[in-house]
């Protein structure tokens, strides 16, 4: 029997460079969920999931911000993104490391700790199946989300 991690072997800069940065994915919880995963006043913040998909793979990073505006536009916050699909992923981190002025802290770190998750994913997929809990299902994310992006 044909075992998935034969599909991904351990990844070296060259399959890092061939393996395109396919779409993505960003969620912004609603307060109902914030309130019960995090220990801060989920009026003061605002918090997410970010997915970078590569090869049918995942990556996946959360967020919290200050909510410093009352009505933020999650497609405007998250348009900086959009230049990483088609990328390598070994492009895509060198387009980041440069973003941190233009993005912000936030961002960056955002999108470079997806990007790391993706990469580990793409080495252990065995491991993402491991790891993918019920708070990560694209239906659970839905239900309890106010705003969701996909690009």
């Amino acid at each position: 029997m044909l075992q998935l991690t034969e599909y991904f072997p351990c990844l070296g800069e060259k399959e890092r460079s061939e393996l395109k940065v396919s779409h993505m994915e960003i969620f912004r919880f609603d307060s109902k969920l914030i309130e019960t995963r995090n220990p801060w006043d989920s009026e003061l913040c605002i918090c997410g999931l970010l997915k970078v998909f590569s090869h049918g793979v995942a990556g996946y990073a959360e967020y919290v911000m200050p909510d410093t505006r009352k009505n933020i536009d999650l497609v405007q916050w998250a348009s900086v993104f959009i230049h990483l699909k088609g990328l390598s992923i070994t492009e895509s981190m060198r387009y980041v490391q440069d973003k941190n002025e233009a993005w912000g802290s936030i961002r960056k770190t955002l999108v470079e700790s997806a990007l790391s998750d993706l990469i580990s994913n793409l080495n252990n997929p065995i491991q993402q199946l491991e790891r993918v809990s019920h708070s990560r299902e694209r239906s659970f994310l839905f239900d309890r989300s106010q705003a969701y992006f996909a690009f």
